[in-house]
């Protein structure tokens, strides 16, 4: 299996300064959302409202695809140190640990197998009605191209209203959804239309500009109370405020926890803690 390389930094690089605008305000947006979408190891991305932010979603998908590909090549080998019986008996678990650690801490280290079960094909749907006389959206396909980026990118030029009927009817189901658009009642149109977009169990929803507006507070409030009424179903909810800025100052960030985060039963016996790992 060939491991398709990321972009070189100095054609990223080159590629986001042309997308850079002061007027946007995610300079500190960007590296966020790479982090979380390496974090979840998004494979389904969805942003509304295009520019900087959407090379650094390419980029993490890229990083991602990259480190999936590496880790299916070398799990065979730290396969062949398993043994089925430590999760079937716990007690086997145990008396086994040292060897159960060695597997576990093998390359790719403590990922779990299940995982690779099923192909990762990574795509960012940018959806931009360029509207905006500030964005920088319309270069956006130009330096992805730059970036070696643009064969993750499914770029709409069209209102996030409208596609999200299309993304419905294909079956789409989203890993990060962020929305860097318009005011109240574009985001809570986009709630409206791109929440059942996002997985329910673990996806995630990332609002720009939340806070020090009441308008898009009033977004928060609502979100709160329909939340206490159990019409969204469970998630979870966390703002952060940029402090040293007047404006394009927050981010707020939703996930969606319908179920917990499903366990692996061997990691209950051993622990890399106690075992001085």
């Amino acid at each position: 299996m060939t491991v398709i390389p990321p972009p070189s930094e100095g054609a990223f690089d080159a590629a986001l300064a042309r997308l850079r605008s002061a007027r946007m305000g995610t300079e500190l947006m960007g590296p966020l959302l790479y982090a979380l979408a390496r974090s979840v190891r998004a494979e389904r991305i969805v942003e509304v409202g295009a520019g900087a932010t959407t090379l650094f979603l390419l980029r993490a998908l890229a990083d991602n695809r990259a480190d999936v590909l590496r880790e299916r090549e070398a799990l065979p080998a730290k396969q062949a140190l398993y043994d089925a019986a430590w999760a079937e008996d716990e007690d086997a678990g145990r008396r086994h640990e040292q060897a159960v650690l060695r597997w576990l801490t093998a390359d790719p280290p403590l990922v779990d197998p299940g995982y690779h079960t099923r192909p990762y094909t990574p795509r960012c749907v940018s959806i931009d009605d360029g509207s905006s006389p500030f964005s920088t959206a319309g270069e956006v396909a130009d330096a992805a191209r730059e970036a070696g980026l643009d064969g993750l990118l499914d770029r709409r030029v069209a209102d996030f209203r409208e596609v999200a009927v299309s993304l419905r009817q294909g079956g789409d189901r989203f890993d990060l959804a962020w929305l860097d658009c318009g005011g109240y009642l574009e985001y809570r149109d986009f709630l409206d239309l791109y929440w059942d977009l996002v997985e329910p169990d673990g996806g995630l929803l990332v609002l720009h500009y939340t806070l020090t507006v009441p308008n898009h507070e009033r977004v928060l409030t609502e979100l709160q109370e329909a939340g206490a009424r159990a019409r969204r179903g469970r998630f979870e909810l966390f703002s952060l405020l940029e402090p040293h800025k007047l404006m394009q100052n927050s981010c707020t960030l939703i996930r969606r926890c319908e179920k917990p985060p499903a366990r692996f039963p061997l990691v209950r016996a051993v622990s890399l803690e106690r075992s001085g790992a």
